[in-house]
This record gives C-alpha cells, sequence and structure tokens, in this order.
C-alpha cells in the first residue's frame, strides 16, 4: 500500500510540474508622460498617471527558476498585454506574438 502511495504521490507531482502556469507582470504607475497631439485615426486617448502597463501570459510548462533571457513563444499557450489605453490579446486574430523573452 506505501508503494502505491508513493507511486501515486510521484505521478501527481510530476503532472504538476508540467501542467500550464500563469504568469503576471505589472508595471509601476507611468509618471513621464508625452502624449500625441494629433491622433492618426483610430481610437485615441491620452495616458495618465494612474495607468500602467500590465502583462498576463499562459505557458505550457512551469519556466525555470532564474531563467536567463530565453526564448519561451513556442511554450507560451495564450497572452494577454494592455498598456492602460489598449489591450492586445493572443485571442485577437490581428494580434501575433513577436518575440517573447
Amino acid at each position: 500500500m506505501k508503494k502505491i502511495l508513493a507511486l501515486f504521490a510521484l505521478l501527481v507531482a510530476s503532472q504538476a510540474a508540467s501542467a500550464a502556469v500563469q504568469y503576471t507582470a505589472t508595471s509601476p504607475n507611468y509618471s513621464a508622460i508625452t502624449n500625441f497631439t494629433v491622433c492618426a485615426p483610430g481610437p485615441c486617448g491620452n495616458f495618465t498617471t494612474s495607468m500602467r502597463g500590465e502583462v498576463t501570459f499562459v505557458t505550457s510548462q512551469r519556466l525555470a527558476a532564474n531563467l536567463p533571457p530565453t526564448p519561451i513563444g513556442p511554450q507560451i499557450v495564450s497572452f494577454t498585454a494592455t498598456d492602460g489605453l489598449r489591450t492586445y490579446s493572443s485571442s485577437d486574430p490581428q494580434v501575433r506574438l513577436h518575440t517573447a523573452l
């Protein structure tokens, strides 16, 4: 019985290590802002000091601790990024992930 429980615990631990993981990074609020005086066609707005950037992405497996700059694009399952005015998401067919390090 102990061997079965140990085997089960090992199986659960290995599955947890390879499960999808969500990561979020949030910048501090913007402090130095230079807004455009003329907007091109499309949505337009001004940034404020109450805004900040945020990125959330899900990888197919946990990233290594203290990972140096390494391409992780193939491991990213989904992502969402906002700059305070616009949101970019992997669910939008016009948004493409260019580089992820």
